[in-house]
């Protein structure tokens, strides 16, 4: 199975060919996504020898994080889909934030939560709940978007036998998590703690896998933050 995934919901663009088990990833920063997305795509498919008629099925980040990013990703995808005549998959960047964790080297056994966390202004974050059961991940909250405060509310009754895993971005938020935690929240570092293609791919083949796709139907935006509508006249 060949699947070219892009992740475009932040200020890092990522860009992935997933070739039965075989993944190469373009992560880079940018400007603009509109600018440099379609020339990121054809250079990871010439660095994988892949043709877009090779291409089993599409994938992309639906968010939540930039409103234009996301669009674009979403958009070229589609795009290609229509063109290609193959299934696109949307992906939450949340998701595939937690998937890291498998690349991190710690003992899934040891692990009760996974808490990605995408920064948004002041105290607000995105955010969602994972816990670990059997090595696998379930969410267990919503997409939220919430302040700190009110999100680590969640821990505050809890009995927590393992550890709650956090990611580089949730640092901004130390000495309140581990206020309400201890030494049970652990802060995993910059380089695994990004949303990459290459997690959006493997997570649209398990997708694939379960037959959770359905090929006539396309992803939208996942927007969680509320809009604020201004009464006028």
């Amino acid at each position: 199975m060949k699947i070219l995934a892009v992740e475009t919901s932040g200020l890092r663009e990522s860009v992935a060919v997933y070739n039965n088990g075989k993944i190469t990833e373009l992560n880079q920063e940018v400007k603009s996504h509109s600018s440099h997305l379609l020339r990121a795509i054809d250079k990871v498919l010439k660095k994988s020898d892949t043709r877009l008629e090779d291409l089993d099925c599409l994938a992309a980040s639906t968010g939540p994080g930039s409103f234009m990013g996301i669009r674009i990703g979403l958009g070229t995808m589609q795009g290609l889909s229509l063109a290609l005549d193959i299934p696109l998959i949307g992906i939450p960047a949340l998701d595939a934030v937690a998937e890291n964790v498998r690349n991190s080297g710690l003992d899934l056994n040891n692990i009760k939560y996974i808490c990605p966390l995408i920064l948004s202004k002041g105290e607000e974050v995105y955010s969602a709940v994972y816990i670990v059961k059997n090595r696998q991940f379930k969410r267990k909250s919503k997409f939220q978007y919430i302040s700190i405060n009110e999100f680590l509310k969640i821990f505050r009754k809890d009995k927590i036998s393992g550890c709650v895993i956090f990611f580089s971005e949730a640092r901004r938020f130390e000495s309140q998590i581990i206020n309400v935690l201890g030494e049970k929240a652990v802060f995993l570092q910059d380089k695994i703690s990004f949303p990459g293609a290459g997690n959006i791919a493997k997570l649209a083949g398990k997708n694939i896998r379960n037959n959770k796709t359905k090929k006539s139907v396309y992803p939208s935006p996942l927007y969680v933050r509320p809009y604020l509508t201004k009464k006028t006249g």
